[in-house]
């Protein structure tokens, strides 16, 4: 994943705001020019594609339907703002990049909270058969790092949980069937 200076620097500034005063810069991420929705984010807005969104996870589905209020706001306007403060920015960043084949975009080189981050909202918005083999890349490259005096994942097996169920999908499909 880029680091986040990467990530907002490539960003157009939206929303500036008094450094004196303490309060954070708010940046547009443009994943898709042509986007129907800004996802707003404490630290960024992401400009997406909701049709990209719900055809990979059941939860943007049904948030984009007519049955929810976004779905209903969608229907009426050019860019429908979704908030989402709660939501890690470059943790969302980089679903959104993956989900929307941006790939040349994303930086590789994650750090284990970042994974860990990254499979939280990957969970969250049930995008795990989408984000697996973007999931396994980022494991190997970890757990081979080890050989290029690189931190491992050892430290952090306590996420354990959180980043197997990232890569379930891809390594149970790859089990011999019955």
């Amino acid at each position: 994943m880029a680091s986040e200076q990467t990530i907002f620097d490539e960003a157009e500034n939206t929303a500036g705001m008094d450094e004196e005063a303490g309060a954070t810069e708010i940046r547009r991420v443009v994943i898709d020019p042509e986007g129907d929705v800004v996802l707003q984010l404490a630290e960024a807005e992401l400009q997406v594609s909701s049709r990209a969104l719900g055809l990979v996870s059941k939860v943007w589905k049904a948030m984009f339907s007519p049955r929810f209020s976004e779905g209903i706001a969608l229907l009426k306007s050019q860019a429908c703002p979704i908030p989402l403060e709660d939501d890690d920015a470059l943790a969302m960043t980089t679903l959104c990049q993956v989900l929307h084949h941006s790939y040349r975009k994303i930086d590789r080189d994650i750090s284990p909270e970042g994974l860990v981050d990254l499979a939280f909202v990957t969970d969250k918005y049930d995008c795990v058969e989408a984000m697996s083999q973007y999931s396994s890349c980022c494991l190997s490259e970890w757990l081979c790092g080890a050989n290029e005096g690189r931190p491992t994942l050892t430290p952090y097996g306590i996420w354990s949980t959180q980043l197997s169920r990232l890569t379930t999908h891809t390594h149970s499909s790859r089990l011999p069937r019955g």
